[in-house]
């Protein structure tokens, strides 16, 4: 959606101006039929200058029905360069999509593969790393067809590992900080279950205080603030009621299983010798 300005180099300034015409003309024309829904996937990551175009749309045919749907990624954080992305949000109402039930991820394979029997155990599978979140299935299902292409009874009878993490959030996470990665490994322990919980009972979970995360690491309370803000920032944690929470089960699951099982074994014994859980704020 990017467009051309300036005249350096010949190109007409107007151009972006015609677009923006253009397409509030065919919005226009279209609701004259019926509501229109206008859909854009991954949209706080369009450039500067086609944000300012599409900001400049949504307010024009303001009288006519247009449904507009913006999705944002999980796995990525907002581009701080995108400033004028944040005063769309503003103006947005956030919908969280329900996590999937297996027999919906049985019926997502079956789609996408126009072959509609035998997935229910890689369905189950991709549910049990994926806690059902809709984002999170669909990059685990495009990473494994990353490793098979487009023979998909390959994935059907080889059962391959489903991965737990995009590749982009996976590199993200390995690549934090020490002291970052261990409190991050820190809220994950904090989270463990007998059970595997439903990615609604996930958000349903207490938060750990900034008094026990300082008592923890034996740093103090507002380098504990600083370091989860950051985590906050990349999305690998909830701030909430004056702590924090790992933001997803997925990232919980990946941290346990490739941090240090000794560093992850003292930590327990730390978390066990402290207010824990009193240090644990539950959520309202």
């Amino acid at each position: 959606m990017r467009h051309a300005s300036g005249t350096s180099n010949g190109v007409d300034e107007s151009f972006a101006w015609r677009v923006h015409a253009a397409l509030v003309q065919v919005i226009d024309g279209l609701c004259e039929d019926a509501p229109v829904i206008v859909a854009l996937d991954d949209a706080p990551w369009c450039d500067p200058e086609s944000a300012t175009l599409l900001q400049m749309i949504m307010r024009r045919p303001v009288p006519v029905p247009v449904l507009w749907i913006a999705t944002e990624a999980d796995d990525e954080p907002l581009p701080p360069t995108n400033a004028l992305w944040r005063e769309i949000e503003r103006c947005a109402v956030p919908v969280e999509l329900p996590p999937l039930s297996p027999d919906a991820v049985c019926g997502m394979l079956a789609e996408f593969s126009g072959e509609a029997e035998g997935w229910e155990t890689l369905a189950s599978a991709v549910h049990a790393v994926s806690h059902g979140v809709p984002g999170v299935v669909c990059a685990a299902i495009d990473e494994l067809r990353a490793t098979t292409g487009d023979d998909w009874q390959l994935l059907r009878t080889a059962r391959p590992a489903v991965p737990r993490l995009h590749p982009r959030l996976r590199a993200r996470v390995d690549a934090l900080p020490e002291l970052a990665r261990e409190m991050l490994l820190v809220l994950s322990l904090v989270m463990e279950r007998d059970e595997l919980l439903s990615f609604d009972a996930w958000h349903a979970q207490p938060v750990l205080s900034l008094d026990a995360l300082s008592h923890t690491h034996g740093i103090s309370r507002l380098r504990v603030a600083r370091t989860g803000s950051q985590l906050v920032e990349a999305r690998l944690a909830v701030e909430h009621g004056g702590g924090f929470r790992c933001a997803s089960p997925s990232v919980a699951a990946h941290l346990r299983a490739t941090g240090s099982s000794v560093a992850a074994d003292e930590f327990r014994r730390i978390l066990g010798r402290t207010a824990y859980p009193a240090g644990v704020i539950p959520q309202p």
